[in-house]
């Protein structure tokens, strides 16, 4: 079954298409993300850092549709997946954004929650329920 699951064939998720960035520190995950977006018939762009995921959105004029942000991206500057979502939706109050962690508790769940974030993962999650949140903000 893997990562694809059976809860809709690709051939329905690709009418969902979105221009999506990725910011995941983890780069088995951040691949694993965006194969599975791209499958889906998604435009995805990729970043490991916070500080090339700020630049990718002022470069893009904050043109995504989706936001997918680590938390916790072990950034030297310690900016976190709530910081880039914060800059992006200052420029963008529309800005829609999924966050993931490893770091997950309670708090943070209402912070993000709180912040604006749509939906909120802790990881290990399963890609259906992933996908499902995908699908929800197109």
């Amino acid at each position: 079954m893997g990562w694809h699951g059976n809860l809709m064939s690709i051939s329905e998720l690709k009418k969902f298409d979105m221009k999506i960035l990725v910011v995941e520190d983890d780069i088995y995950m951040n691949e694993t993300l965006c194969d599975i977006l791209k499958e889906s018939g998604h435009k995805v762009d990729n970043t490991l850092e916070a500080d090339e995921a700020m630049f990718k959105l002022r470069e893009q004029k904050n043109s995504y549709n989706l936001l997918v942000l680590d938390y916790n991206l072990g950034s030297q500057d310690e900016l976190t997946g709530i910081d880039i979502y914060d800059a992006a939706k200052k420029e963008n109050p529309d800005t829609k954004a999924i966050m993931i962690s490893g770091h997950g508790n309670r708090l943070l769940r209402e912070k993000a929650l709180h912040e604006g974030i749509n939906f909120y993962f802790d990881k290990p999650f399963l890609i259906n329920e992933f996908m499902t949140a995908v699908n929800d903000l197109s």
